[in-house]
Formats: C-alpha cells, structure tokens, sequence
C-alpha cells in the first residue's frame, strides 16, 4: 500500500464523527498513522481530495468490517458473491449445474 492512502484514510477518519470514528478499532487507526506518509500534507475539504485506488480499498474494508450495520453487511456480501460469480462465469471457472444436466 503506499503510503500517501494511509495519509488519506487518516485524514478521512480525523473528519468523521466520534460515532464513525469509535467503532474502528484504535490499532487500525494507530497503523494508519504509523504508516503515513509524513511529508504528504492534505489540506481543504474531503470531497476535493482526489482519491487514491488503495485509499479507496482501505475505507471499502474499514467500511464493511466496522462500520456498516449488520443489514448493510448483509447486501454487500451478497453483492459481493455476485460479482464473483459473473467473474467466475466471465472465466469460464464456473459450470453451470443446468447445462451439465442438459448434456447427460
């Protein structure tokens, strides 16, 4: 991960409300600032930040483990499972079980 997404995510997090921000574990929060780079400065609002690929996937996960309630868990595990099937499908990985038994 580069460093300039941990500065991100740590700034984002800074700006979150103390609701948002306490149910992310301290250790996560500690390995954002430890891992930072110090000499990227961000100043202005969020929603002018361009965002970087791995800032984007850091705030996915912290998103999904700690932040969503558990019925916003539930649609993104379902999302989740059908994008990896039409990935699956897209491969050629995943055999459909109909047209198996449509050949025997």
């Amino acid at each position: 991960m580069e460093a300039r997404a941990y500065t991100q995510v740590s700034y984002i997090i800074g700006e979150m409300s103390e609701n948002l921000k306490s149910k992310i574990p301290t250790n996560i929060i500690n390995l954002m600032e430890k891992n930072k780079d110090k000499n990227y400065k961000i100043t202005g609002k969020i929603s002018d930040l361009k965002l970087l690929e791995d800032t984007k996937k850091i705030l996915s996960v912290l998103y999904t483990d700690y932040i969503a309630t558990e019925e916003e868990k539930k649609v993104i595990k379902n999302k989740e499972r059908i994008i990896s099937w039409q990935e699956e499908k897209e491969k050629g990985e995943y055999q459909d079980i109909f047209d198996s038994e449509k050949n025997t």
